[in-house]
């Protein structure tokens, strides 16, 4: 009813319930901090934390994770394939009637994997997608199977884990056990042309469902004791010598038969294997899809660094995890939120552009997250995200930087947890904010400048000065490109990286920018010159 949409949208979105119910509802509304009940009648919605999704076209759609009882979603189908007639079937482009789709909802409610029924940023998996008014909108498939699973008993696990994550959705254990049939779904937020929107939640994503469930399901395998073996060389590579009892167990949780699809004929593992592993400590670290996707992307190299780091961090997040898995999920979406932002040329330029500035201004008080707010970007993203965003840019060439910030991350979220643990007797104190952990681990990674060794400020100061020779040399109007030696370049790139001197690397990456620059513009004259003759 519009009276209901009403309420809903004044609701706060965090730890209110409302009762909704096919009579003429009550508009009485009171805060869930004092009674823990809002009222509209016979129906609950509770509502936790926010959720931000994409679809397949990108666009970015904005939920609040709620709890409802299963009979008051309003899906397409029932179980047997018949059209609900109090669902507007413009906005179902599936033909769920299909004999497919029936044996689908029929076998998928017989074993509810509920890890692919909760959160994710992307908008055709995770919990249904529901408007204000609990109709449908993406997920009528997986809401049909779990009120099948409800109606024959099979939803127990899926309740279990409902009520032992609940935490990480915003609500309490408490408020789930409240449900005869709790349903997690997503109340979109966002304004959208409603049939557009079912079209485009309903389409597959480059990123198969098979990809996502694999890696869920192979996460499963890797154990504590198993993670506690996870050793990538400095370069990340997953099937280095380092990492090569890692690689055993992970082969041997497979089966032979498996496994065999996945060594060569010398028995050594392709690197197949490599990326069906990373999936799936990606997984048991993050649980963010977003990074399957970005797995796929081997053109760019500072993100493929990126993701080096995030596997030489894992087992920390693991640990993390297991410590408190709220507030680690929190933080990882946020950071895989930053690495998002980092992708963005118009932010890279921006905060590359603000770093130079101010570096060559020595304005060492000012702060370049701040600078670059002033001028426009991150106004709507959330806290610390900004933060990451210009320290992940700044430091993408020295996946050692972002490991080391990764792992500070993480191990601050386990410490604040075990101290809390060890030391409150009165009840939970407030906890982390993600600004907190941080800058926390911002201030560990980069401590406050210090008297410098003399004999690596020297060795750095010569090999700045051959840089800054070659860059001025390239950079002349004279400069004939036919001279350039790419062997010099390789070299300097080197000892750059052996000092893991991100400044320095940047001006390497800068100089080979403009040969690149340079030598297309001389095959295109010399192309030109031909063609004219």
């Amino acid at each position: 009813s519009q009276e209901l949409f009403k309420i809903l949208q004044i609701i706060d979105p965090n730890g209110k319930e409302v009762y909704e119910s096919d009579t003429v509802p009550s508009t009485i509304v009171e805060d869930a901090s004092t009674s823990d009940i809002a009222t509209i009648n016979t129906q609950p919605i509770t509502t936790g934390k926010t959720n931000n999704a994409k679809t397949v076209g990108g666009n970015k759609i904005a939920s609040t994770f709620a709890l409802v009882e299963a009979d008051s979603l309003i899906a397409s189908h029932s179980a047997s394939g018949a059209e609900n007639p109090n669902y507007p079937q413009e906005l179902q482009p599936r033909d769920r009637s299909r004999a497919e789709s029936i044996a689908w909802a029929q076998k998928t409610s017989k074993s509810l994997d509920p890890e692919s029924l909760g959160g994710t940023r992307r908008v055709d998996s995770g919990a249904p997608i529901v408007s204000e008014d609990l109709v449908v909108e993406s997920g009528n498939g997986r809401t049909i199977a779990i009120k099948l699973a409800y109606q024959n008993g099979d939803a127990k696990e899926y309740r279990q884990y409902l009520s032992d994550n609940a935490a990480m959705f915003g609500f309490t254990a408490e408020q789930v056990a409240k449900y005869k049939q709790p349903v997690l779904v997503r109340i979109r937020k966002t304004d959208v042309d409603r049939v557009a929107f079912t079209v485009e939640a309903n389409q597959d994503d480059k990123l198969s469902f098979t990809a996502s469930e694999r890696a869920r399901s192979d996460a499963k395998r890797i154990s504590n004791d198993m993670m506690a073996l996870l050793s990538p060389s400095d370069s990340g590579d997953l099937l280095a010598a380092s990492n090569r009892e890692f690689i055993k167990k992970f082969l041997a949780s497979l089966g032979n038969e498996e496994a065999a699809q996945y060594t060569d004929s010398n028995g050594a593992p392709t690197r197949a294997l490599e990326t069906r592993v990373k999936a799936a400590i990606f997984n048991k670290a993050y649980n963010d899809d977003r990074l399957l996707e970005m797995m796929a992307d081997q053109a760019n190299p500072e993100l493929q660094n990126t993701l080096k780091a995030l596997t030489q961090a894992a087992p920390k997040f693991v640990e993390a995890r297991a410590a408190n898995l709220s507030q680690t999920q929190d933080l990882a979406e946020h950071l895989i939120d930053s690495v998002e932002q980092t992708l963005d040329d118009q932010v890279q330029t921006a905060i590359a552009d603000a770093t130079n500035m101010i570096m060559n201004a020595k304005h060492n008080g000012q702060d370049v997250t701040e600078y670059v707010r002033q001028i426009g970007l991150f106004e709507e993203v959330e806290e610390g995200v900004a933060e990451l965003a210009v320290f992940l840019t700044q430091n993408a060439r020295s996946a050692k930087k972002m490991t080391a910030l990764f792992a500070a991350m993480a191990e601050h979220i386990e410490n604040h947890n075990t101290a809390r643990q060890n030391l409150d007797m009165f009840g939970a104190p407030v906890p982390l904010s993600i600004n907190d952990v941080v800058r926390h681990a911002i201030s560990i990674v980069q401590p406050p400048e210090t008297t410098p060794d003399t004999s690596v400020t020297s060795e750095r100061e010569r090999l700045q000065t051959r840089i800054n020779d070659l860059e001025q040399m390239i950079n002349s109007a004279d400069y004939d490109i036919s001279t350039y030696n790419p062997d010099q370049l390789v070299t300097l790139n080197a000892q750059a990286t052996a000092l893991d001197d991100t400044e320095l690397l940047n001006q390497v990456a800068r100089i080979s920018d403009k040969s690149v620059e340079l030598t297309t513009a001389a095959i295109m004259n010399q192309m030109q010159n031909l063609q004219g003759a």
